[in-house]
């Protein structure tokens, strides 16, 4: 099943707010751990892949999570979800 992709390309900032928190410079979305945020950075890098299920309209721009979804809501669907892109 070929995989779709959308979005990427940004390159989002950390802001370090007064509370101590981290936010991302592109969509305000604020964390407490640097891993955390950075693991949000992906949303704007590296965009979203969409269920290969014909018929699902999920997206997903982590690779645990679609590979949770395909388990969950699809355990029909034999597929090996990409590793990280370096």
């Amino acid at each position: 099943m070929p995989l779709f992709r959308r979005g990427g390309g940004y390159d989002p900032q950390i802001t370090i707010l007064p509370d101590g928190k981290l936010k991302c410079s592109l969509c305000k979305s604020e964390h407490f751990k640097v891993g955390t945020l950075r693991r949000h950075f992906k949303v704007h890098t590296q965009g979203e892949v969409q269920c290969p299920f014909d018929g699902c309209k999920r997206w997903y721009y982590r690779a645990d999570k679609l590979r949770q979804h395909l388990a969950e809501v699809h355990p029909q669907v034999s597929y090996t979800t990409p590793g990280p892109r370096k």
